[in-house]
């Protein structure tokens, strides 16, 4: 019994508040003229463990271009700026925008430099992947992020809960059962 109670865990929980994000882009010709429209500007969440990861989608990214003539065939950087506020800290991430035409076919896509990996606290660190798209002129997609903790921040180490694991409880209620069928038969023996 002692080892299923002793197999309760410790879960290093890191919250994080993503605050706003701020996205620069081109608006004018020449290039590609794109657009963006924010999804998720501000949530939470947290992730427990090293490779712990959540997936959200961020941003609508757009272009009301009928189609991509050879001025927008050329790369354009776009970047993302992620600002946090609990832990404190930002980081970027970069890409580029261009247009495309083929035949009868014209579309737009934007190519993220990501992963980007960004530190916070003393030691943890926090890994943010983008999604490349595709979309139509005009036409438009949406940009989803994968935020995956790569580090823990010794500082939160010691702050550390404990938490009961799935299976940990699973074994538990067994033992209970198997402590109670035991008990019954030697009532049902006594009498």
């Amino acid at each position: 019994m002692a080892l299923v109670i002793g197999g309760v865990g410790l879960v290093n929980a890191t919250s994080f508040t993503l605050s706003t994000i701020n996205i620069s882009l081109n608006q004018s010709d020449p290039g590609l003229v794109v657009w963006s429209n924010l999804i998720s500007p501000s949530f939470g969440f947290n992730l427990n463990n090293v490779g712990d990861s959540i997936t959200k989608d961020l941003f609508r990214i757009g272009t009301n271009e009928t189609w991509s003539n050879s001025d927008d065939r050329v790369d354009l950087p776009i970047s993302a700026e992620f600002i946090f506020s609990s832990p404190s800290f930002s980081g970027t991430d970069s890409g580029k925008t261009s247009g495309h035409a083929f035949l009868f076919a014209s579309w737009a896509s934007v190519k993220w430099n990501d992963p980007i990996y960004v530190d916070f606290g003393t030691t943890g660190q926090i890994s943010i992947d983008l999604s490349d798209r595709t979309f139509g002129t005009p036409g438009s997609a949406i940009v989803s992020g994968r935020f995956a903790l790569t580090k823990l921040d010794t500082a939160t180490v010691g702050t550390s809960v404990s938490v009961p694991e799935p299976g940990t409880m699973l074994m538990l209620g067994f033992v209970l059962l198997g402590l109670v069928g035991v008990s019954r038969k030697r009532f049902n023996n006594r009498n």
